[in-house]
């Protein structure tokens, strides 16, 4: 079960932390004030969502940065105080735009990941069931077979834990109801 937990989980961080678009390198407002005393920023893109500016530089300053990829964005600036910032922008006729970038991954990881959790803890409560009720409904068999005082225990700790998950799901469904 825990290796089935471990390839679920671990596939699902690298693709949370692959799927972002964080090549570009975050910077101050020091380096942006300097950047536009320069004229070398040719446009900044505003995103609503996050409150950060996407800042595009000219074609000069990423001839002279042969690690800056030509598309861009080439870097990223986080917007604290909108107001200096708009002053900044209009001060040096930056052009710049708001665009708007939903983010759909979440949502749907806010559904998908609690119910496979939930699938996960369903299929090994079913599956620990059936081993008790397996080894209960041998009875004679056991004793024949003179189970160790390891696997008795085993075996009761197992039936606890479907008792106990029971008992949680039961206390859920009354919490929420």
């Amino acid at each position: 079960m825990k290796k089935l937990l471990l390839l679920l989980i671990i596939p699902l961080l690298f693709f949370l932390n692959g799927c972002s678009n964080n090549s570009q390198k975050t910077i101050g407002k020091s380096e942006l004030k300097n950047f536009a005393y320069k004229n070398q920023i040719e446009r900044i893109e505003i995103v609503r969502e996050t409150n950060t500016a996407e800042i595009y530089m000219t074609l000069d300053y990423v001839n002279q940065h042969p690690e800056l990829s030509r598309s861009g964005p080439h870097y990223e600036y986080s917007i604290f105080n909108s107001e200096s910032f708009e002053e900044l922008l209009t001060e040096k006729y930056i052009n710049y735009k708001a665009i708007s970038r939903p983010d759909y991954i979440a949502p749907v990881l806010s559904w998908v990941v609690p119910i496979l959790i939930i699938l996960i803890l369903i299929i090994s409560f079913i599956l620990n069931i059936i081993i008790c009720f397996k080894f209960i409904g041998a009875g004679k068999e056991l004793k024949s077979k003179k189970l160790t005082s390891a696997g008795k225990i085993q075996l009761m700790i197992l039936c606890m834990q479907n008792v106990l998950f029971l008992f949680f799901i039961i206390g859920m469904f009354y919490l929420y109801n």
